[in-house]
């Protein structure tokens, strides 16, 4: 059997499907408090650089995230942008990855 892996648009159809699947099987581990799902349509994936926007429930969630994602090893900094208020009190932020793996 032979595997092949390569980079993909996130928004082909066999990404946007394992994401689906990859969110179901995180609701069934984790209580829903600590699950924080982005739509693929606000990620945008570059080489070296990869940028997420979304809304949350508070800015501690964009925090949180952030610092989950400080402890990747692949990556090499995260920056938040600003951070503002939307409709309901929920706030809409933006993150920036910088990768230092290939």
């Amino acid at each position: 059997m032979t595997t092949r892996v390569s980079a993909e648009p996130a928004r082909s159809p066999g990404v946007a499907e394992l994401l689906r699947l990859s969110d179901e099987f995180t609701f069934a581990l984790y209580p829903a408090e600590s699950c924080y799902l982005l739509d693929v349509s606000e990620l945008e994936i570059r080489p070296k650089k990869t940028f997420i926007k979304g809304t949350v429930d508070s800015a501690s969630a964009v925090d949180d995230m952030a610092a989950k994602l400080k402890e990747i090893d692949c990556f090499d900094e995260v920056s938040k942008g600003a951070i503002t208020e939307v409709s309901g009190g929920a706030k809409q932020f933006t993150l920036t990855v910088s990768a230092k793996c290939p």
